[in-house]
């Protein structure tokens, strides 16, 4: 599940910071970094509150797991 745009989190001192916000810049570099800039995803379904659910990746790179990772890194 990725932050909410105004989410915030707490790092690893405790610290709060805007993860929403630092998750979308960080999405858009990594998008920037490829010359097409083509994001493919597939839909699964929907969650409990109607929004999609789905995979998404951008060349050989599983968006949905890059995101977890770079969470877990942004953190720790």
């Amino acid at each position: 599940d990725a932050p909410e745009k105004g989410q915030n989190c707490r790092d690893k001192n405790a610290k709060m910071y805007r993860c929403g916000v630092a998750s979308t810049n960080a999405l858009l570099s990594l998008i920037k970094n490829f010359p097409q800039r083509i994001v493919q995803c597939q839909y699964m379904g929907k969650d409990a509150y109607g929004r999609f659910i789905g995979e998404c990746s951008i060349g050989k790179i599983n968006i949905n797991m890059w995101l977890v990772e770079w969470l877990g890194t942004s953190i720790s």
